[in-house]
C-alpha cells in the first residue's frame, strides 16, 4: 500500500489504521462501485485495484448497484455522487442505506460543505473522498472504513465534530422538532419570536439541517439525539 496516501487522515486515525491494516494483512477486501460518469467510475476501479482491493461490480447508479449486491458479498460500497450543489451526495447516501448490512459506505464527490459533510456522516457514510484525491486516497479510505474508522480529507477534519448547542438552543430545537411554531415557542420560553428564530438558525447550522422537518428526522436517530443532548422527540 502507498503509505503516503494515508496523509489525508489525521495522524491519530492514520496510526490506528496502520495497526489494523498490518493485523489484517493478506485479507482481500471486496468493493462495489457506482458512478454515472464512466471516466470517474474507471478511475475509482483502477485506484482500488491498484491498492489491492477487489472490485466485484461497477454500475452507473445506486439502484443498479443494489440489484447487483444481491449476487455478491462486499465489504464496502463506493458511490461517486453527481450534482454540483451536493444534492447528489445526499441522494446517493440515502439510496444506499438499504445496502446489505455490514458493508461500509464511502462517498466520492468534487467537494462538500461543512453541513453537507456532517449530514453525510449522520446518514451513515463512513468515509468521504474528494474526486481530485481518488488515485491516492480512495484505497486507504476504503480500508479505513472497513476497519471501522471514519475517514475524511485533512482539510475537512474540523467539520467532523459537531459544535455543541447552548441550553436555550436545545430547548428551542426540541420544541421545534416536536412541531411547535415560533410564536408558541416564544410564549413557552418567555422570549420574542425573533429570539426563537435566532436560536433555531444557530441550532440548524450546528446540526447540519435547514428545516424543522430535517431537524425532526435527525433527532429521531437516538445516537444523534444523545450527542446533541435532546430526548423525548418521539
Amino acid at each position: 500500500m502507498n503509505r503516503l496516501a494515508v496523509d489525508f487522515m489525521d495522524s491519530t486515525a492514520a496510526s490506528i489504521f496502520a495497526e489494523l491494516d498490518d493485523a489484517n494483512r493478506g485479507r482481500s477486501l471486496v468493493a462495489a462501485v457506482c458512478a454515472r460518469d464512466a471516466a470517474l467510475r474507471s478511475r475509482a476501479v483502477g485506484a482500488l485495484r491498484s491498492d489491492g482491493v477487489d472490485v466485484c461490480t461497477a454500475t452507473t447508479g445506486p439502484a443498479e448497484l443494489l440489484a447487483e449486491l444481491t449476487r455478491y458479498h462486499v465489504d464496502c460500497v463506493v458511490c461517486i455522487a453527481s450534482g454540483a450543489d451536493g444534492d447528489g451526495d445526499m441522494a446517493c447516501a440515502q439510496a444506499l442505506r438499504s445496502r446489505p448490512s455490514g458493508s461500509r459506505l464511502v462517498v466520492v464527490s468534487h467537494g462538500v460543505s461543512r453541513t453537507g459533510l456532517r449530514r453525510l456522516l449522520d446518514m451513515g457514510v463512513h468515509a468521504f473522498v474528494l474526486e481530485s484525491q481518488i488515485a491516492t486516497a480512495l484505497g486507504p479510505a476504503v480500508r479505513a472504513a472497513c476497519s471501522r474508522l471514519v475517514a475524511v480529507p485533512a482539510e475537512f477534519i474540523q467539520n467532523v465534530e459537531r459544535r455543541p448547542l447552548t441550553g436555550r438552543q436545545r430547548e428551542v430545537l426540541r420544541l421545534a422538532a416536536l412541531g411547535s411554531g415560533n410564536a408558541e415557542i416564544a410564549e413557552l420560553l418567555y422570549v420574542s419570536e425573533s429570539t426563537v428564530k435566532s436560536h433555531l438558525s444557530a441550532a440548524f447550522a450546528k446540526i447540519g439541517v435547514t428545516s424543522r422537518v430535517e431537524a425532526r428526522a435527525l433527532m429521531l436517530d437516538p445516537e444523534v439525539a444523545r450527542e446533541v443532548g435532546i430526548s423525548d422527540i418521539r
